[in-house]
């Protein structure tokens, strides 16, 4: 994001003066460097590609952009749009999008409030006179940390809320007993344990374990509520805050589905941009 780079730009200027300072013979009194303006609106973007080279089932690309101002300090909105490419193991691809307002709400030092809605739509490319199929997804998060002897306790529940209009019908003026009109409610839960260690040269080496489960809402008649335990995962995140971010992470994910859990890897490497 903007104020990201802002921030890393200013951590290089102090470091120069820093540098010019430690090898002046004499002790010369430094300009200080002009601090970069409070950004009240910041634009930022994320990008996923998964391949079959990298091991995908389901290749495809998940983009997001967005923009959001913060009205004070415990108070961020915003917007934002995402673009998805799929594309399925019978070869076809399916294309759509979403796009949405969301909310960032510092409640307490250790409890943090996000929520988020949004609007799309979706298409099979293989069914080009199909008419688009859409969709409507939100979502209120609730996520904290707290400090437990030398552990960091990291728990979060997200309740959301799913609704799938199928071609021939509007996602606002579906008739809720249509066939052609899915709702799907859940509760996920994601406890997460960590244990940073302070190295010597600053950088710090944090292991953590987590695991992800989640609860079915839409209990009725003919579909019982289910909860089950969906991942676990653990990995170890290595970080120097001024320079860069490396995370390893093994997850076991599909453990509440009829089909063999899959067993993923994956490396994070973070570098600010020079």
């Amino acid at each position: 994001s903007l104020s990201r780079f802002s921030a890393h730009q200013q951590r290089k200027e102090l470091d120069k003066f820093s540098k010019a300072q430690a090898v002046t013979p004499y002790t010369l009194k430094m300009p200080k460097p002009q601090p970069n303006p409070s950004r009240a609106v910041d634009i930022w973007t994320k990008a996923k590609l998964d391949s079959r080279a990298m091991g995908a089932r389901t290749p495809g690309f998940d983009g997001h952009i967005g923009a959001d101002i913060k009205l004070n300090r415990n108070l961020l909105l915003g917007t934002s749009a995402q673009l998805i490419e799929k594309k399925n193991v019978d070869g076809t691809t399916e294309e759509g999008y979403l796009t949405g307002p969301y909310l960032a709400m510092q409640l307490s030092p250790n409890l943090k409030f996000n929520a988020k809605t949004a609007w799309g739509k979706q298409q099979n490319t293989a069914l080009k006179d199909a008419p688009d199929i859409h969709r409507q997804t939100s979502s209120a998060q609730l996520s904290g940390h707290w400090k437990w002897n030398s552990f960091t306790v990291a728990p979060s529940a997200a309740l959301i809320h799913e609704k799938i209009a199928a071609p021939g019908q509007s996602a606002k003026t579906a008739d809720a007993k249509s066939s052609s009109t899915s709702k799907t409610t859940r509760l996920d839960i994601r406890p997460e344990i960590r244990r940073p260690f302070q190295l010597d040269g600053g950088e710090v080496i944090e292991p953590f374990v987590n695991l992800s489960g989640s609860i079915d809402l839409d209990a009725n008649e003919t579909h019982n509520s289910a909860s089950k335990i969906d991942r676990i995962g653990a990995g170890v995140r290595f970080s120097n805050p001024s320079q860069y971010n490396v995370q390893a992470t093994t997850q076991i994910e599909g453990l509440g589905s009829d089909q063999a859990p899959d067993l993923k890897s994956r490396l994070n490497v973070t570098v600010p941009l020079q």
